[in-house]
Parts: C-alpha cells; structure tokens; sequence
C-alpha cells in the first residue's frame, strides 16, 4: 500500500496485489452492489467501502493496470493541520 499527497487539498491510500489483472468490463462493475465473480459472493464487499468512502467526501477508483494485478485507491480530501505521512511501497 501506498499513502500519497494529491493537489493541496487531497490525500490518496492505493492498494495493489499481483494476482490477476481485473478484466474492463468486470472492473467498470465491481463495486456495484451485489455483483460478484464468485460463485458465493455477496457482491457487498467493496459497494460497502465505496460507501464509506463516499461519506468521507472520497472516492474509490479501480485503476486500470499495465501490469499483472490490481490496484485500487481511495482518495480523501485532506483536513487541515495533517500531512500525507510516509509513503510505503
């Protein structure tokens, strides 16, 4: 994971795996609510993160990727007196 300045006013946390790269029609779906690529999913998980995210006046975005996995980052608006801390790799 990664925590990044945006602009002034923004802070970015982007998390990526290195499985399989998300297909463009399933990555413009999955945070809806209840669609799932498994056989059991709820299809909740990350409609439930873009929620909250959303009502901390953020954004979730899955990106699109060149390289083998997934990344997905969630950007916040920054409150005033913080920094973005360290970045991780």
């Amino acid at each position: 994971w990664r925590v990044e300045s945006v602009g002034t006013g923004c802070i970015a946390i982007s998390v990526h795996n290195e499985g399989d790269a998300i297909p463009a029609k399933v990555r413009t779906r999955m945070t809806e609510p209840f669609f799932s690529t498994k056989p059991n999913g709820t299809g909740l998980g990350l409609a439930i993160v873009r929620r909250l995210v959303e009502q901390h006046g953020g954004e979730l975005e899955v990106c699109p990727e060149t390289a083998p996995g997934a990344t997905l980052r969630l950007t916040f608006p920054r409150i005033a007196g913080t920094h973005p801390g360290p970045e991780r790799a």
